[in-house]
């Protein structure tokens, strides 16, 4: 639920689901059709998610804020942005927003602790892509640093940012 809050649902969120795997019908069991629900209700899906797909979405939302962070800083109204979707959430999950909002960027880190599969490592940039207008030039550098440091293929970015209605950097 707090991931769909963050996301904020819309055609990127969609989009977002689609690159998830999100198919078949809304009660399949896949995480792309949880984050799908998700994305439309604001709420928790109807079927809860696994310990792995809360540590994949953990993922997404340190992914999420790292690009927030890239362009140096996360002013006020950015902050309040990402704390006000957060209605609902329990401390612990405050915690860790806290705790992400103050560790510094370290896309080298952060690659190392997403696992090497390459569908997920497509989504956790996807996620991060959404995060962010890709309009200045630190933002598009931490895209592409973040790319390489995942070892995603310029293909596989062109077909994302293509998905995601974003600009592709040069």
């Amino acid at each position: 639920g707090d991931l769909g809050a963050l996301l904020g649902g819309g055609a990127a969120g969609g989009a977002l689901g689609q690159l998830l795997g999100g198919r078949g019908s809304a009660d399949s069991p896949d995480f792309g059709n949880r984050l799908n629900q998700a994305l439309a209700t604001g709420d928790e899906p109807k079927t809860p998610p696994t310990v792995e797909e809360e540590a994949i979405a953990g993922l997404m939302i340190r992914a999420m804020i790292m690009a927030a962070k890239s362009d140096g800083r996360i002013d006020a109204d950015e902050r309040a942005k990402l704390l006000g979707s957060l209605k609902g959430a329990d401390p612990e999950e405050m915690a860790f927003i806290e705790e992400e909002l103050a560790r510094p960027v370290d896309i080298d880190a952060f690659a190392g602790a997403v696992p090497d599969d390459p569908g997920l490592r497509r989504q956790v940039y996807a996620t991060a892509l959404m995060a962010i207008d890709l309009d200045s030039r630190a933002e598009a550098q931490f895209m592409a640093d973040l790319a390489a440091a995942l070892s995603i293929p310029p293909g596989d970015l062109d077909l994302i940012h293509g998905k995601m209605g974003a600009n592709p950097f040069a």
